[in-house]
């Protein structure tokens, strides 16, 4: 995933696109060596990384670092198919549930990294 795309509503230095990808490239490495290392690698200050990551809407460094490496770096895994829903559920126990979500909302809600829990709803 491009980090230009991602935060396009903000405008980076090159700095600040260095360090974030730098952070793309290898985030155990920043987790493991921490801010300081990755400020001198950057040639940049642990203060500018952690107003990097307040001007990106995160609340601390390590904050960025994870959202990086978990939505970023990381391979998405398709888990829909892992669970067979007949295999836990009998036959007669689809219908309700098919005709309950013809006529009702489900919501989703998440948290996590972001900077908003929002909720989403279907129809």
């Amino acid at each position: 995933m491009d980090l230009e795309n991602i935060f396009r509503d903000v405008k980076l230095s090159k700095t600040e696109m260095t360090v974030l990808r730098f952070i793309q490239n290898d985030p155990e490495q920043c987790v493991r060596e921490g801010i300081r290392a990755v400020a001198e690698h950057c040639y940049s200050n642990p203060s500018s990384l952690v107003r990097l990551a307040k001007k990106l809407k995160f609340s601390g460094w390590l904050e960025l670092v994870y959202f990086i490496k978990f939505n970023i770096t990381m391979p998405k895994l398709d888990v829909t198919n892992d669970i067979d829903y007949m295999s836990i559920q009998p036959a007669e126990r689809i219908a309700p549930l098919l005709e309950s979500l013809q006529h009702h909302r489900i919501l989703i809600h998440g948290s996590g990294f972001f900077a908003a829990d929002r909720p989403v709803y279907l129809q």
